[in-house]
């Protein structure tokens, strides 16, 4: 959960001004690159049988991994209105 949120704030994060979901996202190799590697970490982390021993962990079942995604979604949204509202106030004063 604590991956997926950060991941979720680092799309927030790269536009502060406006909405993030833009083309700017899809044209941001970076964050294509960054994304691909902690996804794989994180499934290595998670489903390999000797990085569950190294880090104790256990496999998750399919519906942990919605409530996971559902978590990051709605953080995603709460960021994005928090970022319209502070514009707001910005413009305000």
């Amino acid at each position: 959960m604590l991956v997926c949120a950060q991941w979720v704030y680092m799309i927030n994060c790269r536009n502060t001004e406006g909405f993030s979901l833009n083309r700017g996202l899809l044209a941001n190799k970076g964050i294509w690159l960054v994304t691909g590697v902690l996804l794989l970490l994180q499934l290595a982390i998670i489903y390999l049988p000797f990085m569950q021993m190294l880090f104790g962990t256990e496999a998750l079942p399919l519906r942990y991994w919605g409530v996971t995604l559902g978590m990051a979604s709605a953080m995603f949204f709460i960021v994005e209105i928090e970022k319209r509202l502070t514009r707001r106030f910005r413009k305000a004063a």
